[in-house]
C-alpha cells in the first residue's frame, strides 16, 4: 500500500548579521540558503519540534558539521511548521558548519518518522562524533543551493529569486547483444516505386533502424529482396540527365552513364547504387 506523501521539505538557514537574535541585535536579512527534498512517510511535528529545541543554545556542533578547528555555534531557533503538503524548517545560528544544516534537518525527519528521540540527539550532541549525515537514498537533503538577495517573502527567503534543486533520474543505456538479433527476409516489389523514396525505406530496413533494438555499433537489419527493379519510377527528365560517373585513374579514364542506359542494361544496379547512398559509411553498412 502506498503511504502518503508529506510532499516536500523546506529548509532554510539565516547567519547572525542577518538575524534578529533574542538580545535585539541584528539586521534585516541579506542572505539564506535554502533546499529542498520529497518525503512519503507521515511526519510528527511535534517530535521534531522537542529535537529542534535540544540544539538551541550554544553547543560544539562537531556531530552535525564537518570538522573545524572552532567547531562551537550558537543555534537561536529551529523552528517547524506545516502549510498543507510543504513543511518547512528555518534554522537561525550565529554562524553555521559546513553541512551543519543538512545533518540538523537529516536528525528533524528522523524524529519526525519516529527512529530517534530528544535523548538520541542530546548524546550524539555531547559525543561529538558524527552522525545524521543525511545520506539514506532517496529521502536525504539535496545540496544547499547558496543566493543572496535584499527581499524576503513571508516564509524569509528571497521570492524574486527562489531557487530549488531537484534530483535527477538516473537510467541504464541498453545494449542489444547479437543473439538478440532477428533477422527477417522482406520482398519488395519496385514496379512504379519513386526511385529516391524505394531506396530510402529499404535503407531503413537493412540498417536495422526500424527495430526498437536498433544499435548504430552493431549490424541489426534484415534481408530485402527487390523484384521489378526495371519497372522504377524516376521523375522528371532524370532518365536522360541523370550520369554514374567512373575514373580508371589513367589520362582520359573518365567514363559516364545515363539513368536511362543503366536501367536498360542493369536495373538491379542502379537499386544498389541508390541504396548505397542512403546507408552509412561506416563499417557496420550493408554490404554492397
Amino acid at each position: 500500500m502506498r503511504r502518503a506523501p508529506v510532499g516536500s521539505i523546506h529548509a532554510t538557514r539565516r547567519d547572525a548579521g542577518s538575524i534578529a537574535t533574542p538580545s535585539g541585535t541584528g539586521r534585516e536579512a541579506h542572505s539564506a540558503s535554502v533546499f529542498a527534498l520529497g518525503v512519503r512517510d507521515p511526519l510528527d511535528i511535534a517530535a521534531m519540534e522537542r529535537v529542534g529545541s535540544v540544539l538551541v543554545g550554544r553547543h560544539d556542533f562537531s556531530a552535525f558539521g564537518a570538522a573545524h578547528r572552532q567547531p562551537v555555534r550558537t543555534v537561536h531557533w529551529v523552528r517547524v511548521r506545516r502549510e498543507g503538503f510543504r513543511v518547512t524548517i528555518d534554522v537561525a545560528a550565529d554562524a553555521f558548519l559546513r553541512q551543519m544544516v543538512r545533518r540538523i534537518v537529516a536528525a528533524l525527519l528522523e524524529a519526525g518518522h519516529g527512529r530517534t528521540d530528544e535523548e538520541a540527539v542530546a548524546a550524539a550532541l555531547a559525543s561529538g562524533r558524527p552522525a545524521f549525515n543525511g545520506q539514506r537514498p532517496g529521502e536525504g537533503p539535496l545540496p544547499e543551493t547558496r543566493r543572496s538577495g535584499p527581499h524576503e517573502g513571508r516564509d524569509g527567503v528571497g521570492k524574486h529569486d527562489r531557487q530549488i534543486e531537484r534530483r535527477t533520474m538516473t537510467a541504464k543505456t541498453y545494449t542489444v547483444r547479437e543473439s538478440e538479433i532477428e533477422r527477417r527476409w522482406y520482398v519488395v516489389d519496385a514496379t512504379d516505386e519513386t526511385l529516391g523514396r524505394l531506396a530510402s525505406r529499404i535503407a531503413r530496413v537493412l540498417e536495422g533502424k526500424n527495430k526498437p533494438l536498433y544499435s548504430p555499433t552493431m549490424d541489426s537489419g534484415d534481408h530485402v529482396v527487390v523484384v521489378n527493379a526495371g519497372k522504377i519510377a524516376v521523375t522528371s527528365d532524370k532518365r536522360e540527365t541523370k550520369l554514374y560517373m567512373r575514373h580508371s585513374g589513367y589520362p582520359h579514364g573518365l567514363k559516364a552513364e545515363s539513368l536511362g542506359h543503366l536501367l536498360d542494361r542493369r536495373p538491379e544496379e542502379v537499386i544498389r547504387r541508390a541504396v548505397k547512398g542512403c546507408c552509412l559509411t561506416t563499417d557496420w553498412a550493408p554490404s554492397s
